[in-house]
């Protein structure tokens, strides 16, 4: 089996990590034949968005665990991963006073400055 991208690894790290997001992994695959990272990721980010606005059944533990493990990774990846977590997740984030703002809230350090790095 050959090895994926630093980005790559990150995604199905991501999806193994959170039985929640199997079925995202799952249909992306199904989709697109490979795992794209941006778009993946950009697929996390509305069901983050989703389960914190009320619109999706799962659990909204769900989403503080996933933005610590994307936190985590964020801190200690190398260039590639921490351009596609800015890029496909922070920069998708509501801005101050938009709908669903608070879960700025749940960032830690490096993704908090971040945020404020590419603009709240």
């Amino acid at each position: 089996m050959k090895m994926g991208s630093p980005a790559e690894t990150v995604v199905r790290d991501l999806a193994a990590a959170f039985p929640s997001l199997q079925p995202l992994m799952d249909g992306h695959i199904d989709d697109y034949d490979e795992v794209l990272p941006h778009v993946f990721l950009g697929d996390v980010h509305r069901y983050v968005a989703d389960t914190l606005n009320g619109d999706d059944d799962a659990s909204a533990s769900d989403v503080q665990g996933i933005i610590d493990f994307l936190e985590d990774r964020f801190r200690r990846g190398e260039d590639t991963v921490r351009e596609l977590i800015s890029v496909s997740f922070v920069e998708l984030l509501p801005r101050p006073g938009e709908r669903g703002a608070h879960v700025r809230t749940m960032l830690g350090p490096e993704l908090s400055a971040e945020a404020r790095r590419v603009g709240e």
